[in-house]
């Protein structure tokens, strides 16, 4: 229980498909930690290109420092950071 989060950061994000986050407003994206087929929808703030605060729809327990997630659009794959 007491590493359930819903939230987190990310850094050093690299895109691959041309997306240019807006920064400062929140978007609704999906996204995958670790590796998988679980995927979460997800509120994503970016405070720059390389940067973001995720917030979950719903709780994950094994999120942790130097994991990677990616972020999609349907199911184009946008790009992927490391969790802070």
């Amino acid at each position: 229980e007491d590493k359930v989060r819903d939230s987190f950061d990310v850094g050093e994000i690299k895109w691959i498909s041309g997306y240019e986050p807006k920064i400062n407003h929140p978007v609704n994206l999906r996204i995958k930690i670790r590796h998988g087929e679980h995927s979460y929808q997800a509120e994503v703030t970016f405070s720059s290109p390389e940067s973001a605060a995720i917030h979950l729809k719903e709780s994950d327990q094994g999120i942790a420092s130097g994991q990677f997630t990616a972020f999609y659009r349907g199911d184009t794959c946008l790009g992927s950071g490391v969790i802070q």
